[in-house]
C-alpha cells in the first residue's frame, strides 16, 4: 500500500494521517432494518406481481414467470449492492494529506480540502465514527454512509465544491480529527 499511495501523491504533498475502516458487522444495528427491507422488497414485489397476473388472468404462463423474474431481479440489485458495499469497505484505506482526503479500495478517490465547505465527525448507532463531508453527505442518514464512501465524492457544477465524501468507520478518529483540524470546517 505504501508504494501505491506514494505514486498517487502530488509533488510536495505529504501524508498527515493514514487509517482503515474498522471492523463492523454487515447487519449491525444501523443497517439491519435497511438490509431486511432490501431483502424482503423483492419477494413482496414478485409475489404481488404473480398474484396480480394470476388472479387477473386466472391462468399462469411462461411470460408471467419471465415478468416475475424481471421484477425480482430489479428489486434484488439494491440488496446486492448493500452487501457489496460493505465487503468493499473491509479493505478500504484512508489518507489525509497536506492538501486532500484520499480513500483507496481498488482505486483512489479524493477530494481537496478547499472543495469541502462543511464537514463533521459523526457517530452511528453502533459507535462507528465517520468523517462526513459535503452538503449531501451531511444530510444523509448513517445508513447511507457506506454507499457514499464506496461511490466516492460528488461535486456540484462548481468543481471546487464537494457535495459528498465519507470516510466510513474510521479506525482512529481522534488522530484523523487532529490531522485535519486546521484543514476542514469540523
Amino acid at each position: 500500500m505504501e508504494e501505491k499511495i506514494k505514486s498517487e501523491l502530488r509533488p510536495g504533498e505529504e501524508i498527515l494521517w493514514s487509517g482503515k475502516a474498522e471492523a463492523f458487522k454487515l447487519a449491525d444495528e444501523t443497517h439491519k432494518r435497511s438490509l431486511v427491507l432490501k431483502a424482503l422488497t423483492p419477494l413482496i414485489a414478485a409475489l404481488a406481481t404473480w398474484a396480480g397476473l394470476y388472479f387477473g388472468t386466472k391462468q399462469s404462463s411462461s411470460s408471467h414467470l419471465v415478468l416475475i423474474l424481471i421484477v425480482l431481479l430489479l428489486f434484488v440489485i439494491p440488496f446486492g449492492n448493500a452487501i457489496s458495499d460493505a465487503s468493499k469497505l473491509h479493505n478500504m484505506y484512508y489518507f489525509a494529506t497536506t492538501s486532500r482526503l484520499i480513500s483507496y479500495q481498488d482505486h483512489f478517490i479524493s477530494v481537496n480540502y478547499s472543495a469541502v465547505k462543511e464537514a463533521k465527525m459523526a457517530e452511528d448507532a453502533d459507535g462507528h465514527i465517520s468523517l462526513v463531508c459535503g452538503k449531501e453527505a451531511m444530510r444523509a442518514k448513517p445508513t447511507k454512509w457506506r454507499e457514499i464512501c464506496v461511490v466516492g465524492p460528488a461535486s456540484s457544477d462548481d468543481p471546487n465544491h464537494c457535495l459528498r465524501f465519507v470516510m466510513y468507520a474510521v479506525d482512529d478518529p481522534d488522530a484523523l480529527r487532529a490531522a485535519v483540524k486546521d484543514k476542514l470546517p469540523l
